[in-house]
């Protein structure tokens, strides 16, 4: 199946491979990312040639739907990657509130967010996959015990 493939986080380090693998199977990469992670990044390096970009905030509704509207008019999308995350200090007694719930907003209600605003705009037999961490099943970084808790991996 030929078509967009919208990759959230699609700047960052684990997103812009996934774009450049998709883009390397034929696909087109549509790397949505916040401006600032989008402006950071060379696309027009040989490595990032061919990917197409969309901003895109994943803790705003209103932002996310007009990056769907943004993508090619008339052609669903042939997959989702929701890949976007954040990793705070996240030591228990020294995390702020305000670090956790940037954390589950990015992290956890991001990727519903996501799914909803986009999942109307795939065309059958399309895929959405949810990026987890190791993380989330067994803990083994130091304080990082609250992004575990968002990014859970399934056993296996």
């Amino acid at each position: 199946m030929a078509g967009q493939v919208v990759v959230t986080g699609g700047a960052g380090c684990i997103g812009l491979a996934i774009c450049r693998r998709l883009r390397a199977a034929g696909r087109t990469a549509v790397a949505l990312d916040l401006p600032a992670a989008i402006a950071a990044v060379d696309w027009d390096s040989p490595a990032n040639q061919g990917i197409a970009t969309v901003a895109g905030d994943v803790t705003a509704r209103p932002s996310l739907e007009a990056a769907a509207r943004s993508l090619a008019p008339g052609e669903p999308a042939a997959g989702l990657v929701n890949c976007a995350g954040i990793l705070r200090d996240t030591f228990l007694g020294r995390v702020s509130d305000d670090q956790m719930d940037l954390m589950f907003q990015v992290n956890v209600a991001g990727m519903a967010r996501v799914t909803d605003v986009f999942a109307p705009r795939l065309a059958d037999g399309s895929a959405i996959v949810n990026i987890g961490s190791l993380t989330g099943q067994i803990g083994r970084f130091v304080g990082a015990s609250v992004y575990g808790a968002t990014k859970p991996s399934p056993p296996g």
